[in-house]
């Protein structure tokens, strides 16, 4: 059976490992040998559409006496909700309005997954506002940013590792976070990734020293260090209305973090490379990309399965992602191609080669960070040229257009969207984020927001 979504990792490695495997268990007690979790890759044995709800059924080793499957937490859920509601609905008389009860329930749906995709790409400009500040040491690149749910302030996390929270009404900065020794309640070392919590309640931060730190967003007190990576944090990315944290490491694992309890919640296994890029909208799908392994992934969390995407053999690296809707998502890589991808098909359903044209060298310039307003057709890449570009989408996303472009010399190492689109905030360095292949004297490290104006808003 042919398989779009697997890659072959080979049978003798795979045996070999086996072979490591047992010969380890057999020294275990037998109390202590417990068979690992794995995450099922799934299949797509075809070009066809699939339903965003088919798949595999889950075959996990779990009883279905203990625990409740994915189907069956649904269906209680969905009892529980059509109860409740059938409650509040009753009428005088004691009568249920089937009209009212079906009407609220299509709210519900619509409040947890947000289908409305709208055009605005078209309408979009830049405006004249664009806020550039120095938040770090002017001698180290700034890595990644930020922004509260209000776009009142902006987190930036840098290569000195510091952490710095700017207020953008006042245009002063309110809070800085770095090691101390005699504390030690900052990371150690650079710091790659920030994330804010919906309703602000949490700053969460990681960097090379393999921790993960969150912070208080409004004191900036230490309220908890989590670790179990076992190398550098690349990622880090808020499920959308959730308290759900999701986190990529150069260990090739993606974690799942509950900020509620504080505490783990479980590991994913699949990339053979450092991952580099992650993002999640509502619901609980995650989106990774794998650097050198020049894979994108899926990863379906309550199923515990996984959709490999294999990119080109010309893509070098695939080295960020972000998610358009819950059935597209954007990549770009280190040879300059920006790809939309379809959750439906195998290969990329648009590629821009050479986005951000080519260098002096000669060389494509490489695409470091991608972002995207969500549930719209507004997409921005970012590039080692310093240019920020707009792009819309087309409606069968086959096709991509560059409307406007901004330039910012360095590199563009990361970008976020606000809430509602009308900001963007952008992390300007020197050197790329991973590594200093090669430093742009010309560029200043500093954090810009840039503020976009819609027509007929």
């Amino acid at each position: 059976m042919p398989s779009f979504f697997i890659r072959d990792g080979g049978k003798r490695s795979e045996i070999t490992n086996a072979r490591k495997e047992f010969k380890r268990k057999q020294h275990l007690p037998k109390t202590i040998a417990k068979k690992k979790k794995t995450i099922r890759n799934e299949e797509i044995s075809s070009d066809e559409d699939l339903s965003a709800d088919d798949g595999v059924p889950f075959t996990g080793e779990r009883s279905d006496d203990e625990f409740e499957d994915v189907q069956q937490t649904a269906f209680r859920k969905a009892k529980q909700l059509l109860a409740d509601i059938r409650a509040e609905e009753k009428v005088e008389e004691g009568e249920e309005d089937e009209e009212a009860i079906a009407h609220r329930l299509k709210e519900e749906a619509l409040s947890h997954v947000a289908t409305l995709h709208r055009r605005v790409a078209s309408s979009a400009k830049l405006s004249d506002s664009v806020v550039q500040y120095r938040a770090h040491s002017s001698r180290f690149s700034t890595v990644s940013v930020a922004l509260s749910h209000d776009a009142r302030y902006i987190c930036s996390c840098s290569k000195d590792a510091t952490i710095v929270k700017y207020d953008v009404e006042e245009g002063k900065k309110v809070g800085t976070l770095k090691y101390d020794k005699k504390n030690g309640k900052c990371h150690k070392g650079q710091i790659l990734a920030l994330a804010i919590s919906p309703q602000d309640r949490f700053l969460v931060s990681g960097g090379v020293d393999a921790t993960i730190r969150v912070w208080n967003f409004a004191s900036l007190e230490l309220i908890k260090e989590l670790t179990g990576h076992k190398n550098a944090i690349t990622g880090l990315a808020f499920r959308l209305d959730s308290q759900q944290l999701f986190s990529c490491s150069r260990d090739r694992s993606v974690k799942a973090w509950d900020l509620d309890q504080m505490g783990y919640v479980d590991t994913m296994f699949g990339h053979v490379d450092g991952v580099t890029d992650i993002d999640v909208l509502s619901r609980e799908r995650v989106l990774t990309c794998g650097g050198q392994d020049r894979t994108v992934r899926i990863w379906k969390v309550a199923e515990e399965s996984q959709l490999v995407f294999n990119g080109f053999s010309f893509s070098v690296s695939i080295d960020c992602v972000a998610f358009i809707n819950d059935e597209h998502f954007l990549s770009g890589s280190a040879d300059g191609s920006l790809c939309v991808w379809s959750v439906f098909k195998k290969k990329p359903v648009c590629v821009q080669k050479e986005a951000h044209g080519r260098g002096g060298d000669g060389q494509p310039n490489w695409i470091v960070s991608v972002a995207a307003r969500r549930y719209t057709d507004l997409v921005v890449s970012g590039s080692s040229d310093g240019y920020i570009r707009f792009w819309k989408v087309a409606d069968d996303y086959k096709s991509i257009e560059n409307i406007f472009s901004f330039q910012l010399a360095g590199f563009i190492n990361c970008m976020k969207f606000s809430d509602d689109g009308e900001e963007l905030a952008c992390a300007i360095g020197q050197e790329h984020k991973y590594g200093r292949w090669w430093t742009m004297s010309n560029a200043r490290n500093v954090v810009a927001l840039i503020s976009l104006k819609y027509n007929g808003t």
